[in-house]
């Protein structure tokens, strides 16, 4: 039987307003083509000519409705215009399934499977003994440097767009993953890449897993004559005028200050509690992990030989300031336009050794601070205080919650197992409802049975869980409010829900064979693996089932 409880839900989660969510076009407009529909081929019946290089960039935290704000101020031989100018664009780019943050999206941009197929559903999980760790964090391959921090792909379940291209084309094809976090280059990586590396804060410095092994002796080398600390200066913004004009004063409403970071410009990592932590932020290590691509790409040789390479650069930094400051801030717009304008040098440079193709995307979006549109802020420790007094109501005195980490609550051994179990659930799905900014609670024994649902609201839930694996009830917050990150506390915004501001992103390509083109219908984020599949000229993975979009090379 069907058990939710629920206040203010509608159907409409996954086609919310577009008279009102929808961006205006940008101007000057891209070259002319057709609007093509959801599955739509490009006409070129002969195949296209294959790239060496295919640099996937994925800017983490960029919605579309940012994107389309703020597109035509930035530099216009960054990335983003380059790309734009010369190849295809979809502005409405929708993943298909509801717990829309970092993990899931990495997952679903290289595999083209939802977390329901991949297996990847959060960033982290409740581990019964472990407590809450990573989902990348297999208790098994230790990262090098960190004594009780693990991480590998060992929980992907289908293969991704690099693990079908060394199928497909043998060990001379390299896939390359980096990134400041370690789910953005685990999972892009797959099983088999040849390099993954990630920064850790605690160490401080990149790093990877013996899942892959040491890191190359170029990198160690690279890193010792680029020492982080070169890093710690001050952040300024490139142009005050600019971004006066475009997004108000330095200092909006719900801005948070991160140890010490600051709220206003200039930011000094020195002057915060943990300047290797706040590091993360700031556009200089952005150009960082960009340098770093620039000297693998070098080092690795990548694009020497005839067979196609592949080259993830997920860009974290847009995440950090977007949590920290929000999307409509100085801070985000200073981090993308610099982030952008480097990548974007790299693109030229790399351009000139061989040939490349590229794809820009987003692993999701974002919603606007709440202190901006009033929307409620939730706390992780009131929903799982609100689910754990409802159980104790009905079952007595214990431990009966493990914790709340978005989407999900998760149960205590002792209530999975417990014969009265199901008056519990019933009593915490109305408890935790009646919190401000909730908008429905749902078992997921039930959300499994949605995957094919006819309300797409269930559907886009029911796509979002992972059968086999823990997590209890769903939570499912209203349109605008946010599950506070404590990052800082109280302050900044977030992610992880089906609305359009978070669900829809954007994408865009370029290179050999590429028909150009706007897009302005919405599309499926479930074609963008399919599409990289196109740009490295092989079959795409297990998996993926959708068309590539629109403008993609074809293939005989």
């Amino acid at each position: 039987m069907l058990r939710a409880s629920s206040l203010a839900l509608t159907s409409a989660v996954a086609c919310c307003c577009p008279s009102t969510q929808t961006p205006p076009p940008l101007k000057p407009p891209l070259p002319a083509a057709s609007s093509a529909s959801f599955d739509g081929q490009s006409p070129s019946s002969a195949a296209a000519p294959v790239a060496r290089v295919t640099l996937v960039v994925v800017f983490d935290q960029l919605a579309g409705w940012v994107l389309a704000e703020y597109a035509d101020h930035l530099h216009p031989d960054g990335l983003v215009r380059q790309v734009m100018a010369r190849g295809v664009y979809a502005r409405r780019s929708a993943y298909p399934y509801a717990s829309t943050n970092t993990a899931p999206g990495h997952a679903h941009i290289f595999t083209g499977a939802t977390p329901a197929e991949n297996g990847i559903y959060a960033n982290k999980v409740i581990h019964p003994q472990r407590g809450e760790i990573d989902l990348v964090d297999d208790g098994e391959h230790a990262i090098y440097g960190l004594e009780h921090k693990f991480a590998s792909p060992s929980m992907l379940r289908v293969p991704t767009v690099g693990d079908a291209l060394q199928a497909q084309r043998g060990e001379q094809a390299q896939v390359v993953a980096l990134s400041l976090k370690d789910r953005a280059s685990v999972l892009p990586g797959g099983k088999k890449a040849d390099v993954v590396m990630w920064y850790e804060r605690k160490l401080p410095g990149f790093t990877t897993s013996s899942y892959y092994g040491p890191l190359p002796a170029w990198a160690n080398d690279w890193f010792a004559a680029h020492p982080l600390e070169a890093l710690l200066t001050p952040w300024t913004p490139v142009d005050p005028n600019r971004m006066e004009r475009l997004i108000g004063p330095d200092e909006g409403p719900g801005e948070g200050d991160l140890g010490g970071f600051g709220t206003v410009f200039p930011h000094d990592p020195k002057a915060s509690k943990d300047p290797y932590s706040v590091l993360r932020i700031t556009p200089q290590m952005s150009g960082y992990l960009v340098d770093l691509a620039a000297e693998a790409s070098k080092q690795m040789k990548l694009g020497e030989d005839d067979v196609p390479d592949l080259l993830s650069v997920s860009i974290s930094g847009t995440d950090y300031a977007g949590h920290t400051f929000g999307p409509n801030s100085w801070e985000f717009f200073d981090q993308l336009y610099r982030a952008d304008q480097r990548l974007g040098a790299f693109y030229a440079e790399l351009s000139e050794k061989t040939e490349v193709a590229v794809l820009i995307t987003s692993d999701h979006g974002v919603h606007p601070v709440p202190d901006r549109s009033g929307k409620p802020r939730i706390f992780p420790d009131a929903v799982a205080g609100a689910a754990q007094k409802a159980a104790v109501g009905v079952l007595g005195p214990g431990e009966w919650v493990a914790d709340h980490s978005k989407p999900l609550i998760y149960f205590s051994d002792a209530l999975i197992v417990h014969p009265k179990r199901e008056a519990a659930i019933t009593a915490m799905l109305d408890a935790v409802t009646r919190l401000d900014g909730i908008a429905a609670v749902y078992d997921v024994a039930d959300v499994r049975t949605w995957r094919e649902d006819p309300d797409p609201t269930r559907r886009l839930i029911g796509q979002s869980v992972v059968d086999g694996e823990r997590g209890e009830l769903y939570v499912l917050v209203e349109e605008g409010a946010i599950v506070d990150e404590d990052k800082p506390h109280g302050k900044g915004t977030t992610h992880g829900t089906p609305y359009d501001r978070d669900r829809e992103v954007p994408v865009l390509f370029a290179g050999p064979g590429v028909s150009p083109r706007r897009i302005n219908e919405r599309v499926s984020q479930a074609q963008v693996a399919p599409t990289i599949a196109a740009l490295l000229g092989i079959d795409p993975p297990r998996g993926a089932t959708a068309a590539p979009l629109p403008g993609s090379p074809s293939r005989p």
